[in-house]
Formats: structure tokens, sequence, C-alpha cells
């Protein structure tokens, strides 16, 4: 069962530190090094300085006890400023859907969450997670006694039962903070203070199954923190307890729950040959060109296949023509892609590619894939064309997806399987800095 909690949050003050929108930031591991200049530059308290504190990831301590410093004196000066009682954080993200003309908004809610191991079962994965970024986030963990970022976790209601209740808390009340990011997203947090209606949230959410979106470094680093203080004799009390983690839950029926899709470019084939792949490909696709790959043909037609699948967009630096492949309705994926998984996750899209295409017509292999040394993944195709169309790159061709629909990443995780790397891109993020937990030690 998601076991849910209120707590005492952590927040800015507005009067202290001016405009929100300059102490917060996008996820850790979405800060690029230009952006963590910017951000250092808008502000002395900007959220950067604790969460990616100077040279982290390495195994000293010293970087991470001074961002705990640092940390410790916004509290101390009232920079910051902590609940005097637990509460639920409602969270609306209101945005534009890149590549549409169409603004949606994401409804959902922060507070803590048991935390479970996975054979459990509450709590379900779909990706695999690497070593070093866990290994950063515990060291910060362990020096700050907090948790910044916001798990982002996924909970069925086909009734909608929890968002008309949060609703009903929130309506007619201006939010306690609104903020606009470098995307355009309009971030909005209420607070409804423990009582009746948090009570009733907890019920709502006792039966949910809880599914990791975003954060599965992040929800495996609270795990590994939680069993360390266990075994330091460290008990698990108080509202903000060791065994909890500050999360923010989505229902998968949200209509602002969108998922981009993310494109494969090639690189560093040293055989590659775009007529040579295509005739092979005729062979299990029907392959279909569209026109002259530019960017207008391009937008057009990922605009015709879009919410279609078994489908990709291809060109490459050798031609001018842009082409679709839709797999033969006759092609036994059984048969095709070599895999000991269910026919559902032979069935996606990306696996389709990455096994069909890149294993067996292009010699890409898995490890290949996650180190990125033959593909590189981006969210916007029109760079991703760009890039293959630039003569002087090293770029030699690109895919184009569309994206899963969250019912495969509900299908898969209950499985207990997992989805290939940048598979699922849930967007927009979530700001750290909004709200932060400081847990009970």
């Amino acid at each position: 069962m998601a076991d849910i909690y209120p707590f005492r949050g952590i927040t800015f003050r507005n009067e202290k530190v001016g405009p929100l929108d300059k102490v917060v930031s996008q996820p850790y591991d979405k800060i690029t090094p230009q952006m963590k200049v910017r951000y250092l530059e808008q502000s002395a308290f900007n959220i950067a300085r604790v969460i990616l504190p100077a040279a982290s990831g390495t195994t000293s301590e010293e970087p991470y006890l001074e961002a705990a410093g640092c940390f410790n004196g916004w509290l101390e000066t009232g920079i910051l400023d902590r609940s005097p009682g637990p509460c639920l954080y409602p969270y609306h993200q209101t945005f534009p859907i890149p590549g549409t003309d169409t603004k949606a908004t994401r409804k959902g809610f922060i507070a803590l969450g048991q935390l479970y191991d996975y054979s459990a079962g509450v709590v379900r994965p779909h990706e695999h997670t690497h070593s070093g970024p866990k290994i950063d986030r515990l060291m910060l963990t362990r020096a700050t006694g907090c948790q910044f970022g916001l798990l982002f976790m996924l909970y069925q209601d086909p009734g909608s039962a929890v968002n008309e209740l949060i609703d009903s808390q929130i309506q007619d009340k201006e939010p306690f903070t609104s903020v606009r990011d470098e995307y355009g997203v309009t971030h909005s947090v209420w607070i409804v203070p423990d009582g009746e209606p948090v009570r009733q949230m907890q019920r709502l959410m006792r039966d949910k199954k809880l599914y990791i979106a975003d954060g599965h470094h992040r929800y495996e680093t609270a795990l590994t923190y939680w069993r360390e203080q266990a075994e330091l004799g460290v008990p698990s009390t108080g509202n903000e307890a060791i065994d909890r983690a500050m999360m923010a839950f989505v229902s998968v029926e949200d209509s602002g729950l969108v998922i981009l899709p993310t494109h494969r470019v090639l690189f560093s084939l040293p055989e590659f040959s775009s007529p040579k792949l295509l005739g092979e490909l005729e062979n299990h696709f029907k392959v279909t060109p569209r026109g002259t790959a530019d960017q207008k043909t391009l937008k057009k037609t990922l605009r015709e296949i879009s919410g279609s699948r078994k489908i990709f967009l291809f060109t490459s630096r050798e031609s001018d023509k842009l082409y679709s492949l839709e797999l033969n309705r006759e092609a036994d994926l059984n048969l095709l892609v070599k895999s000991q998984l269910s026919d559902h996750w032979k069935s996606l899209d990306v696996n389709i590619l990455h096994k069909l295409i890149f294993e067996s017509c292009l010699g890409i292999n898995e490890k290949e894939l996650t180190r990125q040394e033959k593909v590189v993944y981006l969210r916007d195709p029109l760079e991703a064309l760009d890039m293959v169309q630039d003569p002087t790159s090293k770029y030699q061709a690109a895919f184009f997806l569309n994206p899963p629909q969250v019912q495969d990443v509900v299908e898969v995780a209950d499985r207990g399987e997992c989805m290939p790397q940048k598979s699922t891109d849930f967007y927009p993020k979530m700001l750290t800095g909004l709200v932060i937990n400081r847990i009970n030690r």
C-alpha cells in the first residue's frame, strides 16, 4: 500500500530572496555547466549552490559539507523558513506542449511517501540505474540530511477522486508560490495544513501502487540512506522519518501528463550505407519516401504519424530524402526481436528500433547504446535534422520516434521489466527548491 504523509516543508522566504524564479532550478541532472553559471549569477541563494556543490561526484566529503554549511546558513539567517506544522503541497504545472500550439496543466501534489524495497511491489521502476549518480546524491544527503529533488511518482486513479479532493482544497485560493521557469512553464504550489482533508488523501492513496516516472536514482539513494541510518541506530520517527522520501504524485489519468519523444542520431559507423540499410529494412518494413528532408516536411510528417505505433522516420546525410519505416503487419516480433522479455516489451517502438534496426542491421550493441558511443539522444527533431545535414559534422543518420504511452510504462513496470535508456521524457520537469524536506535524524 502507498502510505503518504504531510511534512514540515522548507521554503524560500520571498521577502528575503526576492523573485522566487531566481532561486529555484531544474533538477540537478538536467543542469548543464552553462545553466549552473546562469543560476549562480541570478542569485546568491539559488538552490544550485547546494544541489550541485563544486567538484560534486567525487568521493571527497568536502564539497558536500560546504553545501551543507551553505544550506544551514540560509536556515539560520531566515532565508529559508520551515513550516511549523505538517502540510501537503498541491503542485500544478501549466506549460506549452513542445512542437504544438497546445497548452496543458499537469496536476499533482507533494508529500512524503513511505519507502519500499522494489520486491514489495508497491513502488515499481521502469528504468535501470547507474552507480555514479547514486553515490553523488548519497553524499549530498549524508552531508545535509535533506531531500531537495522531487521524486516523480505515478498512481492510477480512474475516477479522479484524488484530484477532485485536492481541487476542493485550493479552489479560489491563491498559490503560496508561483514561478515561471526558463522554458515558459508556470509552477504553482499551494499549502494544505494537516487535518481531515489530509486524512482523506491518505485513505484514497493507501490502496495505490506507485510507478517511478522520474527519479529512479534518487529513490534508490533514499533507500540506501534509510538503511544506513537504521544500521546506525536512528529510529524511524517523526513526520520526516528516515524511511520516507519527498515525492510529487501525479495520476496516470491526468490530462496534463505528457511524454515527449526522444530521437536518435547515429555517428561513428564506419561502413554505414543508407541505400544498403533501406534495402535490408524492406524485408520487414514498408519503406515510404515522404519528400525532401527539410524542416517543413519533417514537422508535417511527424504530425501525420503522431499517435501511430511501430513506425519511425529516417533520414541520412547520404540522401536528402525523408522516409517512413512502418513495420509490416505480418512481422513476427517473437522471432525478430531477440529477447526473453514479454510480447508487450517487444512491441514497443523503441525496442523494435534498437533490436531490429540498430542491433540486427547496424551492429550497435546494448553497451554502445548505454554509453552513447554511436548514438546521441535528442528531444528536438529539428536539431537532430540539422546535425545530420551539417556537412562538417560527424553525424550520419537520424531516426525520429513517437513517444510511448503512459500505459506502456505502467505495463512494463507491472511485469518487472525495464524500458531502454531514453525511452520516457516526462515533460515538464519538476523544479528543485519549491519545497525541501529535512529528514528527522
